[in-house]
């Protein structure tokens, strides 16, 4: 097939390239040039760990051992699917090379577009993948990193030459997107607007002592706060059961350890839109001012997709063990963090179904299979699936 590629109205984030030299044939899953690139990329990152915890996190994640693991895993993958299309956020600033890195190991050529605003961490990640990539001619040739305004004839171009598209921009996104015309072969990969929450069971955390009821506390406050409470995975609503006497206490130092956590303290206009808003659409919701954070009490154990709780506001219910099973989600949770002994996860997942299930302070740790998607065998192919 052949592919013609915009070049009105696209900016390359490395401005030396073109689509000159770009290569959109797919190739061997995890061959040792893409290996070789990722373990580059790790080490780099992993020395940005007092500038940047958040991409030396990613870099610890793409560490050679534990690719080198995954190529086992999938050593029924043989080869990309072919040209990938990457639509990524702007409130995380990872998922971009993320995203593209789950291409290259898969064996896909990718077009990466990043928003037009870029975080200085953004900034940051960009710069030293550029400036890898100009020693990784081979893989340089993968990927075109550009950016480009709103443009309906843009997306439809990308959409109909591409064979994945990878949309991380939220329902309004996969809505837009979808509007868009692509060939028969292109398989989607969406993730859409999701919810995450966390779970603490008081009285396990009481029994603890007072240092690590506070790593606790900053652990979890850590998953919430990273991204300004914006990323899917980030706990919106914190749910406690056992003694109710100790709840307090526990809001009292959640919102200590958040505004530690914070890079900047909450807006008092934005809070209190949020904290408005959120009552006018949910009624019965019960706020209590802690410190800087707002409290806002559910009145029931529904949580509908409007709940979203921002600038320093976040929802809380106290229940019983035996009620877990009377929450309801609009859509299945994303992540749930968990604050117990070793039989929470057991007794929490028979109660309330969610993607994953994680200590406190993984809530943001990186994972190939995400939103159920195993970004891997979905963007490759096997033997049998070539023949």
């Amino acid at each position: 097939m052949q592919r013609h590629f915009p070049v009105k109205d696209v900016k390359f984030i490395d401005e030396t390239l073109s689509w000159d030299e770009f290569k959109v044939e797919p190739f061997e899953s995890f061959d040792e040039a893409s290996i070789s690139f990722v373990s580059a990329l790790s080490l780099v990152l992993l020395n940005l760990g007092k500038v940047s915890p958040n991409l030396s996190s990613l870099g610890f994640f793409l560490r050679e051992s534990s690719i080198r693991s995954l190529k086992d895993k999938y050593s029924g993958q043989i080869q990309g699917r072919g040209l990938s299309f990457h639509l990524s956020p702007s409130n995380v600033p990872t998922v971009a090379v993320f995203s593209w890195l789950s291409s290259l190991l898969s064996g896909c050529s990718a077009i990466v577009r990043v928003n037009s605003n870029l975080s200085n961490e953004q900034k940051l990640l960009m710069t030293l993948t550029k400036g890898l990539l100009s020693s990784h001619p081979v893989i340089q040739n993968r990927v075109r990193f550009i950016q480009y305004s709103h443009s309906d004839e843009l997306n439809q171009n990308f959409s109909a030459i591409s064979d994945v598209r990878l949309l991380w921009g939220g329902d309004e996104t996969i809505t837009l997107f979808s509007s868009y015309q692509i060939s028969d072969r292109c398989k989607d990969l969406c993730f859409g607007d999701r919810q995450s929450f966390a779970i603490v069971d008081l009285d396990f955390f009481y029994k603890q002592g007072l240092k690590e009821q506070k790593r606790l506390a900053s652990a979890l406050a850590n998953d919430i706060i990273t991204y300004n409470q914006q990323a899917c995975s980030s706990p919106s609503l914190i749910v406690t059961y056992g003694s109710g006497v100790g709840l307090e206490n526990f809001q009292c130092l959640m919102s200590k350890e958040l505004e530690e956590t914070a890079i900047t303290k909450p807006h008092a206009y934005e809070q209190l839109v949020n904290a408005q808003y959120l009552g006018m659409t949910n009624s019965g919701l019960r706020m209590k001012t802690v410190s800087t954070w707002n409290w806002l009490r559910l009145p029931t154990e529904r949580i509908t997709k409007n709940l979203k709780p921002q600038s320093g506001n976040l929802l809380y219910r106290h229940t019983e063990l035996c009620l877990l099973d009377r929450f309801r989600f609009d859509s299945k949770p994303q992540t749930c963090v968990l604050i117990g002994d070793e039989k929470i996860k057991q007794l929490v997942s028979k109660r309330i179904l969610a993607d994953r299930y994680v200590r406190a302070g993984h809530a943001l740790a990186h994972d190939w299979v995400w939103d159920g998607i195993d970004l891997i065998k979905q963007q490759s192919i096997s033997e049998c699936e070539r023949c």
